[in-house]
């Protein structure tokens, strides 16, 4: 059980280093999707969590004022995921304040987009949307997270 662990806290640090890395590559500082294929797979991880198979896409995104880490998750063999699963990689992944979720669909899946705002020193901020009304406070087991609902997002 450790080593799993080890091995997934292993692999994040892999893709957090090279999200910074392929910052240049993502939006907003490229607007076209001419490199999304290709870099698909130094952004990808498959991690085995309380028995479900899950795909992981991390990408880390540059705003002037901001810096943008997203997380995508989804069932590598099952249409949802448990929040228990969800949140246990997104903690892993970014942390335990200021989390965002949106949840949509694609090719018969639900996409589990978590978000987390940090300024230039890496220190996590507020989600500039904050007091826009669109969101709502959930919990889990302790953990409070901020979901915005898909009809309030525009997805490409």
């Amino acid at each position: 059980m450790l080593e799993n662990k080890n091995r997934i806290v292993s692999s994040i640090k892999e893709l957090k280093k090279l999200g910074k890395l392929l910052i240049p590559y993502n939006y907003p500082k490229t607007k076209s999707e001419e490199y999304e294929d290709d870099l698909l797979i130094f952004k990808s991880r498959k991690f085995i969590i309380d028995g479900y198979s899950v795909i992981a896409h991390y990408q880390r995104c540059d705003y002037e004022h901001c810096l943008l880490d997203v997380l995508q998750l989804y069932g590598d063999y099952s249409t949802f995921l448990p929040i228990n699963v969800n949140c246990k990689l997104a903690r892993m992944f970014l942390g335990d304040n200021e989390l965002s979720l949106i949840e949509t669909y694609k090719h018969m899946k639900r996409i589990y987009c978590w978000t987390v705002y940090m300024d230039r020193d890496e220190s996590v901020i507020l989600c500039p949307t904050e007091n826009d009304g669109k969101q709502t406070i959930r919990s889990h087991n302790g953990f409070s997270y901020k979901y915005i609902s898909s009809e309030m997002t525009f997805f490409i």
